[in-house]
Formats: structure tokens, C-alpha cells, sequence
């Protein structure tokens, strides 16, 4: 089986019922410009841009967390 990409990954989750509503940040080092399009085709709910700093970490991940 050939490896899949993380945008790959991330529309087969929600593409499945069952796991549909789990929340996806991508993280990459990508541009913020490649991030925001990855997002948008994959159904991610934002992403983090490497190097991820602990506190914006935190505040995308508290978003989630009733």
C-alpha cells in the first residue's frame, strides 16, 4: 500500500462516519499560503506552521476541548 500524504489522511477521516468529527490540525512546514489551501481541500480545521511554539499549540487545541 502506498504511503499516504497527511491532506490524503485527512479526507479519508472525513469522508468515514464514524470519524468524520474529529477534529484535524495540519502541522507543516509549508507556507502559510500552501497551509490555508491544504486546509480548505482537505477538511482540516486549521493548522499549525512548524516550528509550532507550545502556547499556540495550546490555544488552537483548547478551541476543541468543551
Amino acid at each position: 500500500m502506498p504511503m499516504l500524504n497527511g491532506d490524503r489522511k485527512v479526507r479519508l477521516l472525513k469522508e468515514r462516519e464514524s470519524s468524520r468529527a474529529i477534529p484535524v490540525l495540519l502541522i507543516s512546514a509549508k507556507t502559510e499560503t500552501e497551509l490555508e489551501r491544504l486546509v480548505a481541500n482537505s477538511g482540516a480545521e486549521g493548522y499549525l506552521q512548524k516550528p509550532v511554539k507550545k502556547e499556540v499549540l495550546l490555544e488552537k487545541v483548547r478551541r476543541f476541548i468543551p
